[in-house]
């Protein structure tokens, strides 16, 4: 079900008393099928293996019992000697190195569906060719595209360019919407005849419909919103998810093929693009569908530029619900605005309606990758910080020096955002103006 489709509801006291007296019928599993097998572990198509501790990346240095200004002072210095180690370390990585392809080899294909928008292809897309193009160093095997879309050989070229070797695609002009069964079953059908070894979709609505329906028609296992795959010794994937707030890395497993998993965006690295690169195009047959299906009545197409800017904005201000309401919020963006930042927020500032869904940030909002975070009154659930992985340096104002945000900071200050902000915006203008050019 969609986060937010409806408001949530809290039984008061009364209601629960009520509740005890009411009667209920308790349905086993034993009522459901005589096959038991197909419950539990046995029947999960699924399995998690040995969960990873993850190692914090981040330096955790609390400063506390500071004066505002102090405080500012020591967090200025400690940034620019971070960004600085930050760059050194950036300018003793490799550069992307173009991988080998494997264009004639079909046994163990990798398929990437596509994020197709009007705007062209999603960056995720990218991201998800990237990591294939990877796993396929392993498998040996060819990386292959899947556009539900007219052909456009534009496209086309861009898939190529970015690892594709061969495109397959479903023209849905005449079939429906992604959602609706005729793609559904077209899909499908493809699958069945060529059993790729895994199918990649985005954590987005459509790729996580599709690789439902996917699942459930061909009865194969799928793992949602991993963060990273790899390809173990014995030659299985493996999907991995956080888990436990952030601390373990679940490796999961599926017992069937093609292995089916959607990947959250954001969080993955392109391949290097490899200009005048080719792929074959080969057509998906559209089966169309007679049945009761989803009808697309209208499309209204509505530019995400707010998410936009805050996907490539080198410097970023968070908000929580420690800033304590719309006044709160009003000084917090103009000091944000003042240097060049640009805002973003977690998931019970969205419920509050103090801000647009587009700038939230974690599970159910969006991955980024600033320079700079800066997180004011937020509490830290894993929920939102998810969402920080690939950001520079993180720093951040609480009054509760155990706020799990902490934890995932570089730089904590604990003291009250309305005396340790200020000060600190000020002491980091120079550095943040300088990130952000656009600002000055």
């Amino acid at each position: 079900v969609t986060e937010g489709v409806a408001p949530e509801l809290y039984p008061d006291r009364d209601q629960m008393e009520r509740a005890e007296g009411i009667s209920f019928e308790e349905v086993s599993a034993a009522d459901l099928s005589s096959d038991l097998s197909q419950f539990g572990s046995e029947g999960s198509p699924t399995w998690v293996d040995e969960i990873r501790l993850v190692e914090p990346k981040r330096l955790g240095i609390l400063l506390e019992e500071s004066t505002p200004e102090d405080a500012a002072k020591q967090a200025a210095d400690a940034l620019w000697q971070r960004l600085a180690e930050l760059a050194d370390e950036a300018g003793d990585a490799a550069e992307p190195i173009t991988l080998p392809r494997y264009p004639d080899s079909k046994d163990q294909s990798i398929w990437v569906v596509a994020e197709n928008t009007h705007q062209g292809l999603a960056a995720v897309t990218h991201e998800m060719l990237g990591k294939a193009r990877e796993l396929t160093q392993y498998t040996k095997s060819e990386v292959v595209a899947v556009l539900i879309a007219p052909q456009n050989e534009e496209i086309v070229t861009e898939l190529a360019t970015q690892a594709a070797d061969r495109v397959l695609v479903l023209d849905n002009s005449e079939l429906g919407p992604v959602c609706g069964m005729a793609v559904g079953n077209s899909f499908a059908e493809a699958v069945s005849k060529e059993s790729p070894y895994a199918i990649l979709f985005a954590s987005t609505a459509d790729g996580r419909d599709l690789a439902s329906r996917l699942a459930a028609r061909l009865k194969l296992g799928l793992t949602g919103d991993a963060n990273d795959l790899e390809i173990d010794d014995e030659g299985r994937l493996v999907q991995l998810k956080p888990a436990l707030g952030g601390n373990v890395v679940a490796p999961i497993l599926s017992k069937t093929l093609p292995n089916l998993v959607t990947l959250r965006p954001g969080l993955l690295t392109p391949a290097a693009p490899e200009p005048g690169a080719a792929a074959i195009v080969e057509q998906i047959p559209a089966l169309p569908y007679n049945g009761p299906d989803v009808r697309l009545l209208k499309e209204d197409i509505q530019e995400d530029q707010v998410g936009l800017i805050l996907a490539n904005a080198p410097v970023v201000v968070g908000v929580g619900m420690g800033v304590g309401g719309l006044d709160g919020l009003a000084k917090v963006q103009e000091m944000a605005r003042s240097v060049g930042a640009t805002l973003a927020t977690t998931r019970d500032v969205i419920h509050e309606g103090w801000l647009p869904q587009q700038v939230q940030v974690g599970i159910s909002g969006r991955a980024i990758a600033p320079t700079v975070y800066i997180s004011v009154g937020i509490r830290g659930a894993f929920n939102h910080t998810v969402g920080l992985q690939r950001a520079g340096v993180i720093i951040s104002i609480n009054t509760n020096r155990r706020a799990v945000m902490f934890r995932s900071s570089d730089f904590g200050i604990v003291g009250d955002w309305e005396e340790f902000l200020p000060p600190l915006m000020e002491e980091l203008r120079p550095i943040l103006l300088e990130l952000s050019p656009a600002a000055k």
